[in-house]
C-alpha cells in the first residue's frame, strides 16, 4: 500500500513540473519574472523577481537569470517563456487576400524591406473588409534574439517561445478575464509603456485593433503623467472611436475603459474625460489580484496569460525554434522519400533502357519512315509556334485597346485627390488601369496616423469613388508611415 501512494505522488509530481512556468516579461525599463505551478487547476505564484534595465538590456537579463538560478524556490524543471514589449519589436498591418495569406512569406517579402535581417511570426486581427484578412506581422532584429537567447544558453536555460502584449490580452479577453457586457459596445484602452492599444469590443469579438506609440516622462508626477497620456492620445482615440461608428450607425459608445501598467488609473479616472467619451478602469475579475505576492498586478495578468497560450509548433512565436525543429522534420521526410523515390526509378529506368535499345534496332529497319515522320513533326512545331507567335500578337492588341478605351479624366481625379490631402501627405505612386486607380506614399505617423486616416475617411465619403482598400505601415522614417491605398471610379 505505501508502494502504491509512493508511486502516485511521483507521478503527481511529474504532472506539477510539466506545467511549472517560468514567464520573463521584457519591459521597456525593466525585466519582471514570475514562476507559476498548477495544482488541482490553481496557479500558485512561486516568487515575482524585478530587475531594472541601467546598462543594456543582455547585462540586465543576464542578472535576472543569474538571480533566478539562486533562488531557492527555482523549478529547473520550469518551461521558460517571455513576454516582450513593443519597443524591442517591429510591427506591421497588412491586408491580404485569400492567395496572399496561401503565399504569405512571398507576400511578406514584397510588402517589407529587409526582411531576411528579421525573424517574424504572424497572427490575424480583425479586418476592415470582408474579403480581405488583416494580417498583424511582429518582426524581432535577428541581432536582437541571437543575443537574447545567448544569455538564456549561457546560464543553461531554453527559451521556449516568446510573444507580445497584443497576443496576452488577446488571450485574457477570450477567456473572459474582463467583467463586461458582451452586448454592449464598448472600448478599452490597454497603455503600456511605450504603447497605446486600442481594442473596440462587441459580442465577445474583437471589431477593431488600432495602436499608437507614445512617450512617457518619468520625471513628472503621477497625476501629470497620467493627464500627459490622456491629453496626447485624446484625437488618436476620437478618430478611430468616430471612424468605427461611422460604419456602424445603428451603435454608440460612452465608456472607455482603461488597463496599465505604468499609469496609475484609481477612482479618480471617473472624472476625466477623453473628448466626450467618460472613462473608467476596466473591471477584472478579483480572483487575478489574489496573489499577494504580486507586486505589479497588471504586468502579471500578461504574464499569466502567456502561462495558459497554446504551446504547438502552429501557434504565435517569434523564437523560431519550433519552426526550425518542424522544417527539419518535413526535410528528412522529403529527403527519405527522395531517395526511395530515385531508388525505384533507378530500378526502371534499367527495364527501360533494355526496352528501349531492342525498340531502337526494331526503329533502325524502318529508317526511312522514321525520317519522315520526323520531318512532318518538326513542321507541325514551326507550325505551333507560328500560331502561338500570333495569338500573343493578337492579345496585347486586344489589351492595349481595352486599356485606352477606359481612360479617364485626370485633370478632374487629380483636383479631387489634392482636395482632400494634407499638407503631410505625399505621393510617390499613383496607377491608373481601366476603373481601378492605385496610390502609395508616405504620411505622418504623428497621433497614430492621424492624418492619414482623415484622409482615408474623406476618400471613403467621396462619391465618385468605390471599393477602397488600404495597407498601412511603419519604418518610412522618423514619424512617418508608408500608405498604399486602392480604388474604383464609379461608372457614370
Amino acid at each position: 500500500m505505501d508502494q502504491l501512494k509512493t508511486r502516485i505522488l511521483s507521478f503527481r509530481n511529474k504532472i506539477n513540473n510539466q506545467s511549472a512556468s517560468l514567464v520573463i516579461y521584457l519591459r521597456l525599463n525593466d525585466i519582471v519574472a514570475y514562476q507559476m505551478t498548477e495544482n488541482n487547476q490553481t496557479v500558485n505564484v512561486a516568487f515575482e523577481l524585478i530587475q531594472s534595465i541601467d546598462d543594456t538590456l543582455i547585462s540586465a537579463l543576464d542578472s535576472l537569470l543569474k538571480t533566478l538560478l539562486g533562488h531557492k524556490l527555482f523549478n529547473p524543471k520550469a518551461q521558460v517563456m517571455m513576454v516582450i514589449d513593443d519597443h524591442y519589436l517591429t510591427m506591421h498591418r497588412f491586408h491580404f487576400s485569400k492567395s496572399q495569406v496561401l503565399n504569405l512569406h512571398e507576400s511578406l517579402d514584397i510588402e517589407i524591406d529587409q526582411l531576411s535581417d528579421y525573424f517574424y511570426a504572424v497572427s490575424f486581427g480583425p479586418s476592415d473588409y470582408p474579403d480581405l484578412e488583416m494580417v498583424l506581422a511582429y518582426l524581432i532584429k535577428k541581432s536582437t534574439l541571437i543575443g537574447i537567447e545567448s544569455v538564456f544558453e549561457n546560464n543553461k536555460l531554453r527559451l521556449t517561445s516568446m510573444v507580445s502584449r497584443y497576443h496576452g490580452f488577446q488571450f485574457l479577453f477570450n477567456n473572459n478575464v474582463f467583467d463586461i457586457e458582451p452586448k454592449q459596445t464598448a472600448v478599452i484602452l490597454d497603455i503600456s509603456q511605450t504603447r497605446v492599444r486600442l481594442y473596440v469590443i462587441l459580442n465577445n469579438q474583437i471589431k477593431v485593433y488600432r495602436r499608437m506609440i507614445i512617450r512617457i516622462d518619468e520625471n513628472q508626477s503621477k497625476l501629470k503623467v497620467l493627464d500627459s497620456v490622456l491629453d496626447s492620445i485624446s484625437d488618436f482615440v476620437e478618430s478611430s472611436i468616430d471612424s468605427y461608428l461611422n460604419k456602424f450607425t445603428n451603435q454608440s459608445i460612452e465608456t472607455i475603459y482603461c488597463i496599465s501598467d505604468v499609469v496609475i488609473l484609481d477612482t479618480n479616472l471617473k472624472k476625466r474625460k477623453i473628448k466626450r467619451f467618460k472613462l473608467d478602469l476596466l473591471p477584472v475579475k478579483d480572483s487575478f489580484f489574489s496573489f499577494d505576492i504580486v507586486e505589479r498586478k497588471v504586468t502579471f495578468l500578461f504574464a499569466y496569460a502567456k502561462h495558459f497560450m497554446d504551446r504547438s509548433f502552429r501557434s504565435f512565436n517569434l523564437i523560431p525554434i519550433q519552426t526550425r525543429f518542424e522544417r527539419r522534420v518535413i526535410k528528412y521526410t522529403i529527403t527519405i522519400f527522395l531517395i526511395m523515390l530515385l531508388l525505384f526509378s533507378g530500378f526502371y529506368v534499367y527495364k527501360y533502357k533494355i526496352l528501349k535499345d531492342q525498340y531502337d534496332s526494331f526503329l533502325n529497319n524502318r529508317s526511312q519512315q522514321v525520317k519522315s515522320n520526323a520531318q512532318k513533326r518538326r513542321e507541325m512545331v514551326e507550325l505551333r509556334n507560328r500560331i502561338q507567335q500570333q495569338q500573343k500578337i493578337i492579345d496585347f492588341s486586344d489589351l492595349t485597346t481595352k486599356v485606352f478605351n477606359s481612360a479617364v479624366n485626370i485633370d478632374d481625379l487629380l483636383y479631387q485627390l489634392v482636395s482632400i490631402t494634407t499638407p503631410d501627405m505625399s505621393f510617390k505612386v499613383l496607377q491608373i488601369r481601366g476603373e481601378r486607380v492605385d496610390i502609395s506614399g508616405t504620411s505622418s505617423s504623428v497621433n497614430g496616423n492621424y492624418s492619414f486616416y482623415i484622409f482615408l475617411q474623406k476618400l471613403e465619403n467621396f462619391p465618385n469613388f468605390d471599393r477602397v482598400r488600404y495597407n498601412l505601415g511603419m519604418g518610412a522614417g522618423a514619424n512617418r508611415a508608408t500608405f498604399y491605398v486602392e480604388f474604383y471610379l464609379k461608372k457614370k
